[in-house]
């Protein structure tokens, strides 16, 4: 696998991964909007009310709108993530170059389970048919982004080439994932009988709970993945244009590519 990052794909010289990160990032922003908007007309949007995936499943076209868009940062998030790697990989003379490479190497596989997982929310709704799959996809995505994510700042950070805003953006996604899950263990703590219902019937539950927008106790588990998957996009577009600055500033020092 380390093949694939020891030299910087030549479709990068004319078009740095990180522009298709940036493209995708501010389309999925559009739609989002659209989609909210759209679902407005019938139902007001509450963060503590709706989860993000419940767009996908609203009315007056903002489900296709909110899927589209999904899509689309997904699939721009390819470039990104194997362009980034290329950028951060080093020679063996150079120093941490051996634990760099291993976190570039992680991080990449990481990103290819979480990507796919963002795919499976723009294909599979929250519909009781295709829920658990969107429940699957959705977990691959927030976990995979969050440690892929991890990594790749850890390395930038090694090449001390980071910035104020880059470390802002990264503890801004770790900090809201942890509100997150830390919601998830109150509720459970709270609720001690869920955790029997899950372990009865994992799919039957994951059913019920993510598509019950009348549950109040899934309030704050609601507003910070509101808050979660924002501060994702955010990170994925400065992401994308430290790498284009990153790759850049590659260019300039090694010249033009032969």
């Amino acid at each position: 696998m380390a093949a694939i990052f020891q030299k910087e794909s030549k479709v990068f010289h004319k078009i740095p991964g990180g522009y298709f990160a940036i493209v995708g990032g501010f389309i999925f922003i559009a739609l989002l909007l659209v989609a909210i908007v759209l679902y407005s007309l019938t139902v007001p949007i509450n963060w503590f009310n709706q989860f993000v995936s419940n767009l996908g499943i609203g009315p007056n076209g903002s489900a296709i709108a909110f899927s589209i868009g999904t899509f689309i940062i997904a699939v721009c998030l390819y470039p990104l993530v194997l362009h980034a790697g290329q950028l951060l990989w080093m020679t063996p003379d150079q120093n941490r170059a051996k634990l760099n490479n291993r976190m570039v190497i992680i991080a990449f596989i990481l990103a290819m389970f979480a990507i796919p997982g963002l795919i499976l929310v723009a294909f599979f709704n929250m519909g009781p048919a295709t829920i658990l799959v969107h429940g699957i996809g959705a977990t691959l995505f927030f976990v995979g982004t969050v440690l892929y994510g991890g990594l790749f700042w850890l390395c930038i950070e090694i090449h001390k080439d980071s910035t104020f805003l880059l470390r802002i953006c990264t503890l801004a996604v770790l900090g809201f994932f942890i509100c997150f899950m830390g919601a998830v263990v109150i509720l459970v703590a709270q609720n001690p009988s869920e955790m029997a219902t899950f372990l009865a019937s994992p799919s039957s539950y994951i059913i019920r709970i993510l598509g019950d927008v009348t549950d109040t106790r899934l309030a704050w588990i609601r507003f910070f993945e509101w808050w979660f998957i924002l501060a994702m996009v955010a990170w994925n577009l400065y992401l994308g244009y430290h790498a284009v600055k990153m790759a850049q500033k590659r260019h300039l020092t090694r010249g033009p590519a032969l």
